[in-house]
């Protein structure tokens, strides 16, 4: 009975996020990533409209594309259609529509990040510690506001901590085989969507010499490796596409620093972008990794390696901080494996005073990720943006990175206080043009999945606990 809590609990938080989504899209990236979907699924190319954005790039054949990668546009192609078969039968509005129905791939990316860290996380600690981590995870870091946005974040989540769990789980031979697939799979996935995720394939291949080591490794590693090279693959044949140079990419002239400090002590450190901060639960998770890495020394490894490249890497990225969006976006991917420490709290002693600091900060990770979740980080970059005193966009960044007067959290609060709310979308389908019942059962559907998703987890967790054995 307990093998069904990994599917409630990704059912849950599929709903949960599904049910935060806002009125899309704030972003100019989402924009694009959308009309490159559009373009694939209704008229089966890659050219979208010559739209004024700076995410727009011009082609070889003279067509505008996305400067993005293709995984996005491809898992979301499937959607779109179906909103517009739904959008015909009720002469509905079909921009509007396909807008929200393409939330879905977000929603259920980090969904699964979510589910693939709870199975994780039983098998080390049980069930009860399972959920915990999940929770904590799923509500407390950023993975909750970037559930509900059509970023690239989610879906490389989805895919690097689901690849993380089918490695690092015990298995038969004939699983481990299966393991390695997924992981493959997963990689794949996560590479196609956003290129950059190569930088995780050699931490993941790193878990794999640890857990296999030295019994068919090479295998396996091949085995692994055949997901990454056909995604890179695609991403070769898509900018072929796009610039008859398949070395070409759509970032242009956009560049990397050779001093990344000050990229990394943003994402550490800044007011701004911490990511302390904005998912407070990694503070606990920091104090808890030398126990954590004691128990289980090779996932450790592997995580401070991932976590070691994703600092240099987008600490040297020009655009370290991720633009107009709430906390370190381009961090959001490791969230759901750094919360894995958290496991090791009910073994801390003395036990109240790690209980009470462990709700202290799981309910201040969860009143950030309300604000960032339901309101919008906009008005402080257009605030700052605005001001005619600089004309420097590093200047104006700075200033929402460490000024305070411009800091993105108070002015989430401020909106917050005042009922300046995001509206969500769910709640609002009558605006496209949908029958009346589909926009009176869709919402229904979505709350009786989550409402019977936290009754399975909370009956399972109750009966089936699986309790933690103690390290000796």
């Amino acid at each position: 009975m307990h093998r069904l809590l990994p599917i409630a609990i990704f059912l849950a938080f599929l709903a949960l996020y599904v049910l935060s989504v806002g009125t899309p899209f704030y972003s100019s990236d989402a924009v694009v990533m959308y009309e490159s979907t559009r373009a694939i699924a209704l008229d089966g190319h890659w050219r979208i409209p010559d739209l004024v954005l700076p995410q727009i790039v011009r082609g070889a054949d003279g067509y505008t594309y996305s400067k993005y990668d293709p995984g996005m546009a491809l898992l979301a192609t499937p959607l779109v259609q179906h909103a517009e078969n739904i959008a015909k039968t009720d002469t509905a509005e079909r921009y509007a529509l396909g807008a929200i129905y393409v939330m879905v791939v977000p929603a259920a990316a980090m969904a699964l990040a979510i589910a693939a860290l709870f199975t994780l996380a039983q098998e080390k600690y049980g069930t009860r510690r399972g959920v915990m981590v999940a929770a904590v995870a799923g509500l407390a870091t950023m993975a909750w506001p970037y559930g509900r946005l059509f970023f690239a974040e989610a879906v490389v989540a989805g895919a690097l901590t689901t690849a993380v769990a089918a490695i690092a789980l015990p298995r038969t031979t004939r699983g481990r085989w299966i393991g390695v697939g997924i992981a493959a799979l997963m990689m794949g996935i996560a590479i196609l969507t956003r290129a950059s995720a190569l930088i995780y394939v050699l931490p993941v291949l790193y878990l794999l010499w640890e857990q296999h080591r030295p019994r068919a490794l090479w295998p396996l590693a091949a085995l692994l490796m055949i997901g990454p090279a056909l995604a890179f693959g695609g991403l070769l044949w898509h900018n072929a596409i796009r610039f008859e140079n398949p070395l070409q990419f759509g970032y242009g002239d956009e560049r990397f620093s050779l001093n990344p400090l000050p990229g990394i002590t943003g994402l550490l450190v800044s007011p701004g972008k911490s990511v302390f901060i904005y998912a407070p639960p990694l503070i606990i998770s920091g104090l808890l990794w030398p126990r954590f890495r004691q128990r289980e020394p090779s996932l450790a490894r592997s995580l401070l390696i991932m976590t070691g490249l994703a600092l240099l890497y987008y600490g040297a990225w020009w655009a370290w901080h991720g633009g107009w969006v709430w906390g370190p976006r381009f961090l959001v991917p490791l969230m759901p494996l750094w919360c894995l420490a958290w496991g090791e709290l009910v073994s801390m002693r003395p036990r109240h005073l790690w209980y009470t600091a462990g709700l202290v900060i799981f309910a201040l990770g969860l009143g950030v990720q309300i604000i960032g979740t339901f309101t919008q980080v906009t008005p402080v970059y257009r605030q700052a943006f605005a001001g005619e005193s600089n004309h420097d966009d590093e200047t104006r960044f700075t200033m929402v990175h460490y000024d305070l007067d411009y800091w993105p959290l108070s002015s989430g609060i401020d909106q917050f206080m005042t009922g300046e709310h995001e509206p969500q979308a769910i709640y609002n389908l009558a605006d496209t043009g949908l029958a009346a019942n589909r926009v009176r059962d869709i919402p229904a559907r979505v709350h009786q999945i989550l409402g019977l998703s936290l009754l399975v987890i909370s009956w399972i967790s109750w009966r089936h606990p699986r309790v933690y054995r103690e390290q000796k």
